[in-house]
């Protein structure tokens, strides 16, 4: 199916929906094997519901003075497992996807309707081979937002046994591609194995997250094309369920500088924001 044509929006609508693709850690499932080996493997039961909410402020230096742009997101994952000769097969819907936005002039709320399911194959380290994604009506912003949630949603494992201490690293990247927008993104991240959490009357694996993410990306609406780079750090956790292969929470809070370069000149951005992720059943 050949992408919708997005109409031109505020170049500060598409630019503040752009921050929210620094990867944000998430997950919808893992599995510990009995020989304590972190790995992707279809989880029990193979099928879960994850609400996920990113809260993102913007703060620019436009040639008119400062703006704040704040821009809050939420939707409801549904997905599905399935053993792959690649590893895990997942199939999942996207639905109740709502983009709030707050700007100077006031407040904007919106419901992007989306068509189609990502499809991806994950290897036991919980790298991406994408076959689909949804398709999302609206701005582009929107719409590249929700192709980053395919990359983002998975942390990566070691695919070996670890003890409380021990950490690895990996580098998650992915680039996105329409009439309006290309974006490309790079995090480099960092996960240590904590040890065990009491949560409610269960006992779940805390693993710290660390990292360091860049986002380059143009942007042409309205007949003005702009260049802007993002860059910064990430910090958080995820409570990740042995028993059942599921993650429980993961909770991402990102503090980012940009520069956005448009024909009227360049503007500076300060970005802060916290991304939620957590099963609902």
């Amino acid at each position: 199916m050949p992408p919708r044509t997005a109409p031109a929006v505020p170049f500060w609508r598409i630019s503040a929906l752009l921050a929210c693709l620094i990867p944000a850690t998430g997950s919808n499932l893992a599995a510990q094997s009995g020989d304590g080996v972190l790995a992707y493997e279809v989880p029990t039961p193979p099928t879960a519901t994850y609400l996920f909410t990113d809260t993102v402020q913007t703060t620019m230096t436009t040639p008119g003075g400062p703006m704040q742009v704040t821009v809050e997101m939420s939707a409801t994952l549904t997905a599905a497992f399935e053993a792959d000769p690649g590893g895990v097969r997942v199939t999942a819907d996207l639905a109740a996807l709502t983009i709030n936005t707050t700007t100077p002039m006031g407040s904007e709320a919106g419901a992007p309707e989306v068509a189609g399911s990502y499809v991806l194959v994950l290897d036991r380290r919980g790298r991406v081979d994408l076959e689909s994604i949804p398709e999302a009506s609206g701005d582009a912003g929107a719409a590249s937002t929700v192709a980053g949630l395919a990359y983002n949603m998975f942390p990566r494992l070691p695919d070996r046994a670890v003890e409380p201490g021990a950490s690895w690293v990996d580098t998650v990247t992915w680039s996105h591609d329409t009439e309006q927008v290309e974006a490309t993104s790079t995090a480099v991240y960092t996960y240590t194995l904590v040890g065990d959490t009491v949560v409610g009357d269960g006992t779940l694996l805390k693993i710290a997250v660390a990292g360091e993410s860049e986002t380059k990306a143009t942007v042409n609406t309205g007949g003005m094309a702009m260049e802007q780079e993002v860059d910064g750090s990430e910090t958080g956790l995820v409570l990740w369920n042995a028993q059942t292969g599921h993650v429980h929470l993961v909770e991402i809070t990102r503090d980012q500088n940009g520069r956005l370069n448009t024909p009227m000149g360049a503007m500076v951005m300060q970005i802060t924001g916290t991304s939620r992720r957590w099963l609902e059943n």
